[in-house]
């Protein structure tokens, strides 16, 4: 599916056709290529998907793969449409806290301490807990994530990475193709 957007008017429409007039030009190569780049994709949105930090989980929720044929590209890719429009978030813009889980949970048990009684400290933990969860979510998971674009590590890398994997079998598919 491709979808056109032009202001508030957006077109979807179905590549099936296209892609059977281009693989029969082409001896499969388009297919081809989105048969061996989809499942690797697939595995980085997943991993992705199981690892990003949810504070509401509106971003998680909306990975999805994109497949595009046009006259001059085969394309497929990882995408997010998630908008949080009351904040004009973008999964692409979110970071991890600039505080780990581990600073947090220092940080909401010293709160914990300055009340006099058992039923003061539970409140105060509750509420500490509660408004650091809204500023600053889970925290990041370790020294090394912290304040970083959560895109970046978990969906760019991982398929920058994985072009050593998929570059040898898309150049034997276009090595069969041309003939070599």
């Amino acid at each position: 599916m491709t979808t056109a957007t032009s202001g508030k008017a957006t077109i979807t429409f179905g590549d099936a056709a296209l892609l059977r007039t281009v693989d029969q030009v082409s001896g499969g190569a388009a297919s081809s290529f989105l048969e061996t780049v989809r499942p690797t994709l697939a595995r980085i949105m997943e991993t992705a998907r199981s690892r990003w930090p949810v504070r509401t989980g509106l971003s998680r929720d909306e990975f999805q793969l994109a497949e595009s044929v046009t006259d001059t590209e085969v394309r497929s890719s990882i995408v997010n449409p998630a908008q949080v429009a009351r904040w004009g978030y973008y999964a692409y813009k979110i970071h991890f806290s600039r505080y780990t889980s581990a600073d947090l949970t220092k940080w909401i048990e010293e709160r914990e301490a300055r009340g006099t009684t058992p039923e003061n400290q539970a409140r105060i933990r509750a509420y500490a807990a509660i408004r650091s969860r809204k500023t600053h979510g889970r925290g990041a998971p370790d020294e090394a994530s912290v304040g970083k674009n959560v895109w970046s590590i978990f969906v760019r890398k991982p398929a920058k990475d994985a072009l050593s994997e998929l570059l040898p079998k898309l150049r034997a598919d276009l090595d069969r193709l041309a003939g070599v």
